[in-house]
């Protein structure tokens, strides 16, 4: 039982480690002195447990596991900026979509449907999107539409537009944001497409044609804010 708990602790600081690194504090301590906390709160968990049972003796062991573990929540912070890049390029070649930022610059690596795709945020909204020069704005399908919070029924389809499939009337819309990675861009064309007019969400030329550059060399994309 002391094991869950002492897991628990130190993936409940991880996670709150991950979502307030930008503050820099958490509970009135720094995210450093919270980590510490975090470490020392485990291995007493671990302790007391061992001599309340009677059995410290034999725990011994055990309390090393935990305290090296203890170690590398510490030490897995502290040297977050050296192990952040490998991090990034492990995620990227796994997860291809998910952004890898390279300085300023965003890295997407190609699918193994041979095109880029990207985890972007509309609205706030994450969707997976493909990567489309060809076409001219951002556009939704109906369901990514409705989630980025876009006011289907105001919607209008009466710009033409050519597509894979042929012509098709779409509502143009704009965007409160696109953001892919670290570059955002605030109030992009956009369109919504009609029922079944799109396979996918797409991010196209709207946002591409406001980077300072994109280009891809191999596998490998890169967006220039």
């Amino acid at each position: 039982m002391r094991a869950i708990i002492g897991l628990t602790v130190i993936g409940g600081g991880i996670a709150a480690l991950i979502v307030f690194h930008e503050s820099g504090m958490i509970g009135g301590l720094t995210n450093d002195r919270f980590a510490q906390v975090v470490a020392l709160v485990a291995v007493l968990i671990l302790v007391s447990g061992g001599a309340f049972s009677g059995r410290l003796g034999k725990d011994v062991r055990n309390i090393a596991i935990w305290l090296g573990l203890a170690l590398v929540l510490v030490a897995g912070y502290a040297y977050r900026d050296t192990l952040q890049p490998i991090a990034s390029r492990i995620t990227g070649e796994l997860v291809p979509s998910r952004p890898r930022a390279v300085g300023n610059a965003i890295e997407l690596r190609r699918g193994a449907n041979g095109h880029f795709h990207a985890a972007a945020h509309i609205n706030g909204t994450e969707l997976d999107m493909l990567i489309d020069t060809g076409a001219s704005r951002v556009s939704l399908s109906q369901a990514d539409a409705q989630a980025a919070g876009i006011d289907m029924a105001a919607l209008r389809y009466v710009a033409q537009v050519n597509t894979a499939n042929g012509e098709v009337f779409m509502a143009p819309v704009r965007l409160a944001f696109v953001q892919i990675g670290t570059i955002r861009l605030d109030d992009v064309a956009g369109f919504v497409a009609p029922a079944g007019a799109l396979g996918g969400s797409v991010i196209g030329m709207s946002f591409l044609e406001r980077l300072s550059g994109y280009a891809v060399a191999g596998d490998t994309m890169t967006l220039t804010p």
